[in-house]
């Protein structure tokens, strides 16, 4: 009847989690993914969320900055369906740190829609 949108491959990566930080997989996937009831707080064996490939790659940090960007676009789907941007890795870095611009465009976003809630603070 399909596959489950929270399968895991061998190395402990869930397919949100691929679709998201590989780059030639389009913004799409990911929403697919998430209507279709993936987990966007999955994290892998590296303590990884889908959020920080696309958050290391998302090269925004200057004034050019384009909402078309697949990256952005594929983060900022994410963040609508729960993903946290300030959750650390097994190294203590989070997708946030990794990029802050495009999470202050995000924040911004998600104030205007009303969604917006105060970072959480996670300790380890």
């Amino acid at each position: 009847s399909g596959c489950d949108p929270n399968c895991i491959n061998p190395n402990g990566d869930s397919l949100l989690y691929l679709a998201a930080g590989l780059a030639y997989v389009k913004p799409e996937v990911t929403k697919l993914l998430l209507q279709h009831d993936a987990n966007p707080k999955f994290m892998n064996e590296h303590k990884m969320n889908p959020l920080h490939n696309p958050a290391y790659y998302t090269n925004l940090r200057d004034k050019n900055f384009d909402e078309t960007n697949p990256n952005y676009l594929k983060l900022r789907s994410l963040v609508l369906n729960g993903a946290n941007p300030d959750q650390p890795d097994a190294d203590g870095v989070t997708p946030r740190q990794m990029n802050k611009y495009v999470f202050r465009q995000i924040d911004k976003e998600m104030k205007m829609l009303g969604r917006y809630k105060k970072p959480v603070k996670i300790s380890l």
